[in-house]
């Protein structure tokens, strides 16, 4: 199904603009807060009261999942503490709902939270691999001129 774990996006197919607007929402959200943006300086008692450390993300979760998660994170894992972001309800495929009567203004809301979910999403699979990702566009760049 579309939640497969090894579904994997090519770093080459990931967009540098959602990357960077994916770095500003990181940033502007307070994610830091809660999440180790690196594996050492923090004491077991630390890291035990924050999010997980998300360089290694693109390893263990499917893409799509990090869409819901972001969405809702109660709706996928009841007793988390991760607040809720977006503030979204989800339908039976993990996709915002629109309800009938929802204005332009609510669906062109709702538009731009999946936008701003698939950046964070973004910048959280090339997160700590930065190097990598620069390097496979290069080299997408390149077979591209061919």
């Amino acid at each position: 199904g579309d939640l497969d774990p090894f579904v994997r996006i090519e770093l080459a197919d990931i967009d540098p603009a959602n990357v960077e607007r994916g770095r500003e929402l990181f940033t502007q959200s307070g994610c830091s807060n809660c999440h180790f943006t690196k594996q050492t300086g923090l004491t077991d008692a630390q890291m035990a009261t924050m999010g997980p450390y998300l360089g290694n993300v693109h390893n263990r979760i499917n893409p799509k999942w990090i869409e819901r998660w972001l969405a809702l994170p109660s709706a996928v894992l009841p007793y988390t503490r991760m607040y809720t972001p977006f503030g979204m309800e989800l339908d039976e495929n993990g996709n915002p709902k629109v309800y009938e009567g929802d204005t332009e203004e609510d669906i062109a809301r709702y538009k731009k939270s999946m936008d701003d979910i698939r950046a964070l999403r973004d910048y959280v699979l090339v997160f700590g691999r930065e190097a990598e990702y620069k390097q496979a566009l290069e080299e997408a760049k390149r077979q591209a001129r061919r």
